[in-house]
């Protein structure tokens, strides 16, 4: 009987442990499932952090590209440069570079090749597309203009002849007086195109106070050429002009006419008929 409840006694202590044991071992399997389910976390966590990281890094690097770009109000426009606010932003400098394409597109009346606009919705792709269409319509306009001819009629102006006649003589008449055995005999169609004629004398008078006068008189109409008289106050010989005439179409015979003032003497030292185009 003893020895029956001391059988019994260590079957129960045996039992007893038994379950200790698979206690322990329960305790122990919820430990690490905890420990694992809390790796995970941290680890769902990180990765969190580094995407919101990444999506803060690249906003802030998209908004360093938009915000760099230069310009746009355009103030001046010459061949190559654009003159604008810096702090415009990428619309706005799209914008005006729309503008100032308008504006060159309005200049060129004809162009060989037809220029297309971008139809992209992205705003750098626009602003590359529009810059360089703009280049090339201002080197269309530079070639237009170097194709503009400006027509310049540049009038041929003869210069004048002259028609030297040597003539001389003396007078203290104060009546035109003929001075006919000298005559020149002038056809006008020798001269085509002039203008007009003048007579030229070189002429003095005999003293101070005097004036001595001479013209060209037409021996075949028996008439002065009118406009043809020409005077002098001078003491000394000096080169005298009419004022501009024409003569008759068809050839005459001319000859020298000379006066003076009273108590003076007029002299002719030399003759010539001026002929202008």
């Amino acid at each position: 009987m003893a020895s029956l409840k001391y059988n019994l006694s260590r079957s129960m202590d045996s039992d007893c442990e038994s379950v200790s044991i698979i206690g322990r071992l329960y305790i122990n399997r919820y430990d690490i499932v905890n420990m694992v389910m809390t790796t995970k976390i941290l680890w769902i966590a990180l990765g969190l952090v580094v995407l919101v990281a990444g999506l803060i890094g690249l906003k802030v690097w998209l908004g360093s590209k938009t915000t760099i770009l230069p310009t746009t109000q355009i103030t001046s426009f010459n061949d190559s440069v654009f003159v604008a606010s810096p702090s415009a932003s990428t619309d706005d400098r799209v914008k005006n570079l729309e503008y100032a394409l308008g504006n060159l597109i309005s200049q060129i009346k004809t162009t060989a090749n037809p220029i297309s606009k971008s139809t992209s919705t992205d705003l750098e792709t626009r602003l590359k597309t529009l810059e360089l269409s703009v280049t090339d319509l201002q080197g269309r306009v530079k070639i237009l203009e170097g194709k503009t001819t400006t027509t310049t009629t540049t009038a041929t102006t003869k210069s004048d002849s002259l028609i030297p006649l040597g003539w001389t003589g003396t007078t203290t008449s104060t009546d035109w007086t003929n001075i006919s055995s000298q005559l020149i005999s002038i056809d006008p169609g020798s001269y085509p195109g002039y203008l007009s004629m003048k007579f030229e004398v070189n002429l003095k008078t005999s003293s101070s106070g005097g004036r001595a006068y001479a013209r060209l008189f037409n021996q075949d109409d028996n008439s002065a050429v009118t406009l043809s008289e020409t005077s002098s106050d001078q003491t000394t010989s000096s080169w005298v002009s009419s004022g501009g005439f024409t003569l008759p179409t068809n050839r005459k015979s001319y000859y020298l006419q000379v006066k003076s003032t009273a108590n003076n003497v007029a002299s002719v030292q030399n003759a010539q008929i001026r002929v202008s185009y």
